[in-house]
């Protein structure tokens, strides 16, 4: 993550894949926040399949927890709404400012995990691209002259993409 930090009681949060699926947790670290300051530290994240036999002892390998029958099921692709709650979709928001903008811009989004970023010129010559899926993200147009330029942002997980109007303004 680029914004925020683990507390103390977080061991065992899961770490996601592009698909969902839990491919590690949360172990040890010296990270926390006092109020909106995080201590800068580091928190570790370990593989789940170490962790799958790893610990030593049935209260400690998650296979005997995850795993009790010793299926060997290794990924369940459907979650069952067991608890009835509403489903609801993820939000999140992709704001790309300032525009009009002189040497750079910042593209903050909190929305696309796999998000991707080329600048156009007006004849269609693309100038810059590169990967935006930070939470904050800044593009250098120090190189780039004042006029009118096309930010295509591309959703790589999706294929989707927009584009917006971007002016120059030194």
């Amino acid at each position: 993550w680029d914004l925020g930090t683990t507390e103390s009681g977080s061991s065992g949060s899961p770490l996601f894949d592009h698909n969902g699926r839990v491919i590690g947790q949360l172990y040890a670290g010296q990270s926390f926040c006092n109020g909106t300051e995080n201590n800068g530290d580091f928190d570790l994240y370990g593989r789940l399949a170490t962790s799958w036999e790893g610990g030593g002892t049935p209260a400690t390998r998650l296979s005997d927890w995850l795993d009790p029958g010793a299926t060997g099921n290794t990924a369940i692709e459907v979650l069952e709404n067991a608890l009835s709650t509403v489903d609801f979709e993820l939000t999140g928001s992709l704001d790309v400012f300032p525009n009009p903008a002189s040497s750079f811009v910042f593209i903050m989004n909190t929305r696309y995990p796999q998000l991707s970023y080329q600048l156009f010129d007006v004849s269609g010559k693309r100038l810059v691209h590169g990967d935006v899926s930070s939470s904050e993200n800044r593009i250098d147009l120090s190189s780039c002259q004042a006029g009118i330029y096309f930010l295509k942002l591309i959703d790589e997980e999706s294929g989707k993409d927009i584009t917006k109007k971007l002016i120059i303004d030194k």
